[in-house]
């Protein structure tokens, strides 16, 4: 493998998930694969290789990403395991991170990354590409956090979790984040300043800072990529100013668990769950719920 993806976890599942992808990233059955894919979905013929392709996905405009998302999310939904696991891959450092923020006290690092990667993979096999097509990787992150949050035995799990990709303590995929686009981060940019003024974030939050302060392609932007989509939402009236502010404030890696913020604003762990779920279905009927670049 050449240097750029050098550095990544090599041990536990994240370690086997990325020496198979090591194996099929370069090879002839991926070439295979994309030249067959390519006949329904024209955007993935511009690759000859399924590594060409995650480079590709990192680093396309959110228009071109988006649409290479969806033909992916179409053969998976079609039963072609192959596009389901570049989309698995492509998210990996998503999953690293949001194992590591909710590995519990005594909690294997491996068991955390399982139940993230179950959840993630459910989210891709479910996920209603006809209708939600637009800021695509910045749902497929919402929608798994959701997952993780209030899938199986939540009650008995820390309520909070983060979508901030910030440096893993224990190493790091190698993979490119998700949003990376410098059209992108123009677009969230807009958006977290319409943030303050709607009253979805405060001028102090940290994705402000995070935004001025890190380069173009840093991976600290999908919490900005998440308020994008919330004040999108309430443009469009999907949301109001004080669910989208909800969301914002305890979908993020500070928030104490949840049942410290239902105590906190006076109200059950039950009544909160509600809330929260009542506010992302509302996200998943409207479709993508976020403005489209201009």
């Amino acid at each position: 493998m050449s240097g750029e993806f050098g550095g990544r976890l090599r041990t536990g599942v994240i370690g086997r998930l990325n020496d198979e992808w090591d194996e099929i990233a370069y090879g002839l059955r991926g070439g295979d694969a994309l030249a067959s894919w390519s006949r329904d979905f024209a955007e993935l013929g511009a690759y000859g290789t399924l590594a060409e392709l995650q480079r590709g996905i990192s680093a396309a405009a959110p228009v071109e990403q988006d649409a290479l998302l969806i033909a992916l999310l179409a053969l998976a939904d079609s039963g072609v395991e192959l596009a389901g696991r570049v989309l698995l891959q492509q998210m990996l450092p998503h999953a690293v991170r949001l194992a590591s923020a909710r590995r519990g006290p005594g909690q294997s690092f491996d068991d955390a990354a399982g139940h993230v990667l179950g959840c993630l993979y459910e989210v891709i096999r479910a996920y209603p590409y006809h209708r939600r097509t637009g800021r695509v990787a910045a749902n497929l992150a919402c929608d798994t956090l959701h997952r993780v949050v209030y899938g199986t035995g939540a009650g008995r799990r820390r309520g909070h979790v983060t979508l901030v990709l910030t440096p893993d303590p224990i190493g790091d995929t190698g993979v490119s984040a998700p949003f990376p686009a410098l059209e992108r981060r123009l677009d969230t940019g807009a958006a977290l300043a319409r943030g303050v003024r709607l009253g979805v974030i405060d001028a102090s939050d940290p994705a402000l800072r995070d935004w001025r302060v890190v380069g173009p392609h840093s991976v600290d932007a999908a919490r900005g990529d998440l308020i994008a989509l919330l004040v999108g939402a309430v443009e469009e009236g999907v949301l109001t100013a004080e669910q989208a502010r909800m969301l914002a404030q305890d979908y993020r890696e500070s928030a104490p668990p949840a049942a410290e913020i239902a105590a906190s604003r006076g109200i059950s762990y039950a009544s909160l769950r509600q809330r929260h779920s009542r506010a992302v279905r509302r996200l998943r009927e409207a479709g993508h719920g976020a403005p489209r670049a201009a």
